[in-house]
């Protein structure tokens, strides 16, 4: 989870560098989706209602893997592929666009380690 944290905290900072907010908040936003029903989830897991818990999990697994597993590794290709730098950065800055792709990569193997998780939960 640690390093769920570091990149994101370098990832948010590094957008705000860049003025790519739009990219961020895109992110963020996918991120957030699946957050809802998972706490939810955790909700009616604590008040021990068996059924609607089991429901809400399962839809909130479902929402997690369209949501992290398809959406986000497709926004991950499509920014990094038409990310350009501007004009105003010199050559050391050109490494930027590859750091941002290995960090949202490392985010979207985080992504499958914890989907199988939440199956194993499910099995």
């Amino acid at each position: 989870m640690l390093l769920h944290h570091i990149a994101t905290l370098i990832l948010t900072g590094g957008m705000m560098a860049n003025n790519a907010l739009r990219v961020g908040v895109v992110i963020a936003w996918v991120h957030d989706i699946a957050d809802v029903p998972i706490s939810f989830s955790q909700l009616l897991s604590n008040l021990r209602l068996g059924n609607v818990t089991a429901v809400t999990f399962l839809s909130a697994v479902v929402i997690w893997f369209y949501t992290r597993l398809i959406v986000f590794p497709w926004l991950t290709w499509t920014t990094y592929q038409y990310y350009i730098l501007p004009a105003s950065f010199d050559a050391s800055f050109k490494a930027i666009p590859q750091i941002k792709l290995f960090l949202l990569c490392m985010l979207i193997v985080l992504h499958v380690f914890w989907f199988v998780l939440f199956v194993k939960l499910l099995v």
